[in-house]
């Protein structure tokens, strides 16, 4: 059995493959760089898309988050926290919890979806003066808690 090289094959298969006539020719000519083209544009677009929308949620989220926390310093006592908590529920629909007296770990919490976690990690540590936490290893869930005075805040 003798083995052809794999240069000899390739052309080979190439020459069954593509097509004999000028007409053929020509059309491969024009139609496979029209369709790289249009296959790089979309990949660039939505990529570079996809990029811009994750940041600006995440810089929409934390400026939410920063709004919660700037209130319940403002207004500290438990009546005004539980009006805080529903006018966050109902206007931004973002569930709150708040655990006094709880200290947040040192550990960072596993990691699930990297892009918008960075993102979300940058726009919080610009915009928020406390410690915090992110946990995105829920499928349609992110928490972010946050070290406050006297407890700990879960935001989801």
């Amino acid at each position: 059995m003798t083995r052809i090289h794999p240069y000899l094959w390739l052309k080979t298969l190439l020459k069954r493959i593509l097509p004999r006539g000028l007409l053929g020719r020509s059309l491969l000519i024009i139609v496979v760089p029209l369709v790289l083209v249009q296959l790089v544009a979309t990949v660039v677009f939505y990529e570079r898309h996809w990029g811009t929308v994750t940041r600006r949620l995440a810089q929409d989220l934390a400026g939410d988050v920063v709004t919660i926390v700037e209130f319940l310093r403002a207004y500290p006592r438990p009546a005004d926290r539980a009006w805080i908590f529903d006018l966050v529920d109902d206007s931004m629909g973002l569930s709150i919890s708040f655990m006094e007296g709880e200290v947040l770990p040192n550990a960072p919490l596993p990691s699930r979806n990297a892009l918008f976690e960075d993102d979300l990690e940058n726009a919080l540590q610009s915009q928020l003066q406390r410690p915090f936490l992110i946990d995105a290893s829920q499928e349609r869930w992110v928490e972010v808690r946050v070290q406050v005075q006297d407890g700990v805040l879960h935001i989801f």
